[in-house]
């Protein structure tokens, strides 16, 4: 029987040993599982983090891009109306003429040119026909005024062989101020109310 009982005592010990191994290695089982679930857990927030950073940079950059597009059409429609604005104002040209502040105008303008020109040989004066008689009648003997269909309102000189060019044309004046006319009638157009 003493060899029952120590084959007995062996078994016991080999299921104590097996049990004690199987304890040990359910406990390391279960350490790996919550290691690799919190492992798991941070990969994935950091996988979401990342995901919603690159979704919020798309998104950024779409709204720029509709902003960018957004204003390119207002600029767009600012350009269009202000050229109907300047092409409408140069369409009515023709037609200050007959205002007295016009051909008040018209006169300082002559006597400002000559003014400036003084000294200078070959002076000749350009103007509407229509304005011929009014300019020559302002600048007066020895200057010569040449009526030219080119400038619809307004007086240019030219002198010294076309050396010196002064230009008071209404549509001069209008394409030297476009860039401050353009702010005014921005303003005005977009003003609130």
């Amino acid at each position: 029987m003493a060899l029952a009982d120590l084959l007995a005592a062996l078994e016991r010990e080999a299921e104590d040993a097996c049990a004690g191994e199987l304890r040990r290695a359910t406990e390391e089982a279960e350490r790996l599982r919550e290691s690799a679930s919190r492992e798991g857990s941070v990969r994935l927030e950091a996988l979401l983090a990342e995901h919603g950073r690159t979704l919020r940079a798309r998104g950024e950059e779409k709204l720029v891009a509709a902003r960018r597009r957004a204003e390119a059409r207002v600029l767009e429609a600012r350009h269009e109306l202000l050229g109907r604005v300047f092409d409408g104002a140069l369409a009515l040209q023709d037609e200050v003429r007959g205002r007295d502040a016009y051909r008040d105008a018209l006169e300082r303008d002559v006597k400002s040119l000559l003014a400036l020109a003084a000294g200078e040989e070959e002076v000749t004066l350009l103007c509407h026909p229509l304005d011929r008689a009014r300019v020559a009648a302002a600048a007066g003997r020895g200057v010569r005024v040449e009526g030219v269909e080119e400038v619809v309102a307004g007086v240019r000189l030219r002198a010294g062989q076309g050396r010196l060019t002064i230009d008071r044309s209404l549509a001069a004046r209008v394409g030297s101020s476009r860039a401050e006319l353009a702010m005014r009638v921005v303003q005005q157009v977009e003003a609130p109310g």
